[in-house]
Parts: C-alpha cells; structure tokens; sequence
C-alpha cells in the first residue's frame, strides 16, 4: 500500500503550528508508506519552507484557477488527486489543512472492505443532517475505485442544470467540495463507509469533531460553517434553513450579492452573528487543541 494524502494549504499567517500539528499527527498515526500532496498556489511565501521539511510532502503548484471558495477548494484537490494517481498511489486520501487522523493505522483499517463491501470510505455530516453525500475531508478511496469510475471532475464540473443534480443537490445545505464523489455515488447507487461525529464531550455541535473516532475536523476553514447557528438546530430548523438558503441562491445571484445593503442581506443569511460566534468558537477550540493536543483530543473523547 502506498497512500496519497491531498491537502490544499489556504494558510493565514498564524496557521504554522495548525499546519506542523496536522503533519505530526500524520506521521505518528499512518502506518503505510504515504505522500502528502500539498496544494500550495495560494500560500505565503513563509509556509512551503515548513512543508518542505518533511520528507514525505510534495509541494504541488498549478498556478491560479478560476474559481474561489468550495469549488477552488474542489480544483486544487481535483489536480492534486490527479497527480497522486499518476505517481502511482494505491490509495488516495483527502484531509483539509485543519484536519488529520487520529488513530493508529488508520488508512489500513479504512482501506479494509473497499471494492467489497464500499465504494470509499468518508466522513458523513449526520450532526447537520446529511447522510446522502461523503465530505471531502477524510473521504479515502482505492485506485481501483478511479480506474473504475474514471476520473473524478472538479464541482464546477457537475451539470448543475441537470434535474437528476438538481435532486442530489437540494438535499443539502450547500455545496462541498466533495460533491463530485457524492454525486458518483448517487448515481450509481454505491454503498460507502459513513464516518459520523463520534464525540463524547464538544464544546461545538459542529466544529471541533471527531468523525468514526478516526478523523479530528477543526471546522474553521469552512465558510458554510462559519454561517449555520452557533447553537444546534432542530431537523425542522435545519430543513428551513435548507429551503432560505436555496431560495437565496435561486433569486439573489451570487454577483449581485456583493450589492445588497447590508441589512438585507443579513436578513438572507443572517451572516454577520453567525460567523462572529463561530469564530470565536473556533478560536477557543483551536486554543485548547494547540496548548495540549492529547489532552483536547482525550477531553473528545471523554476520558478525562
């Protein structure tokens, strides 16, 4: 086995000790020859050193692509998966820069029942609602499984005017950049390996997560998390928020959003409190993982 891990890197200045955590904790935790392909076309020019330090980092640079947000995220990882494959991976794996593994041998025990019992193995965000689709984050899938289905497009690729996407797509908050897998198996009817939120303890229903007590998740790079409530919602509170968020897309395009008065656009998605919470949540959260990371994680875990 040999396995590729993509990571985009989208580093702000203080990102170093996140960045030189998730590295550490890939190497303690991977017990399988393993290459990390660092996406890093929209890092600052302190970060690629650090990376460069690790012998088992491959600093990969496409120059810019056209999107922004989730379906940049969603490119770079298209292209990173693309040359991981072509050096020859058996299976490749996606971890966002806030995320890593948590458990020992745990792409041995992912890899297991794949092509058998799953199609690929993925972290299902149940604590939002979604059970139909894999995030992109922690999902692992084998060679076989690309070779198969052929090449995976990037989000920007899905035929978004499609009623058959159309269907998948509402069944969500919003895009992720692991749709392009999530609509494969959707369309094929394939089975997958649902990693769910396996805390014990959370100071965040939502950020801060352990996933199948595999995958850690900070959450803070995620925008779309940044604009649910800071407070868990009910089901009917999700699906509401579900059907303004589609409505907001259908009748405000996101060209003309940038135009809207504040205070109507907060009230389209009531961002500006949502995110403030958010953020600070994120930010203790990240304070405490940083201070004492085995600690914080056996905090999640509820041993101590």
């Amino acid at each position: 086995m040999h396995l590729g891990i993509a990571v985009v890197y989208l580093a702000g200045e203080d990102d170093g000790p996140l960045i030189e955590l998730q590295l550490a904790r890939i190497r303690r935790h991977t017990a399988a020859p393993y290459t990390v392909y660092a996406g890093t076309d929209r890092l600052t020019p302190d970060f690629p050193p650090l990376l460069r330090r690790d012998p088992n980092v491959q600093i990969c640079r496409f120059g810019e692509v056209p999107e922004r947000g989730t379906l940049e995220a969603s490119h770079y990882h298209t292209l990173l998966g693309r040359r991981a494959l072509e050096d020859g991976v058996t299976h490749l794996a996606h971890l966002h820069m806030d995320s890593f593994p948590v458990r020992d041998a745990w792409e041995r025990e992912l890899a297991e029942g794949l092509g058998t019992r799953w199609a690929l193995a993925g972290v299902a965000a149940t604590e939002i609602g979604e059970v139909g689709r894999p995030r992109l984050v922690g999902l692992l899938a084998s060679r076989a499984f690309h070779e198969e289905h052929g090449p995976v497009e990037p989000v920007a690729g899905l035929p978004r005017r499609d009623p058959a996407y159309q269907a998948y797509a509402r069944q969500f908050l919003g895009h992720d950049s692991g749709d392009a897998y999530g609509y494969l198996l959707a369309r094929k009817g394939l089975p997958w390996r649902r990693l769910e939120r396996s805390n014990v303890r959370e100071d965040h229903y939502l950020l801060g997560g352990l996933y199948g007590d595999v995958f850690f998740h900070l959450g803070a790079a995620s925008r779309g998390a940044q604009r649910l409530p800071p407070n868990r919602p009910t089901h009917a509170q999700f699906r509401r928020l579900q059907w303004v968020r589609r409505m907001s897309r259908e009748l405000v395009p996101a060209g003309v959003r940038a135009y809207v008065p504040d205070r109507f656009r907060a009230l389209l998605n009531r961002d500006g409190e949502r995110q403030e919470a958010n953020r600070d949540a994120c930010a203790r959260i990240r304070e405490r993982l940083l201070a004492d990371p085995d600690g914080y994680l056996a905090y999640l875990r509820g041993l101590t």
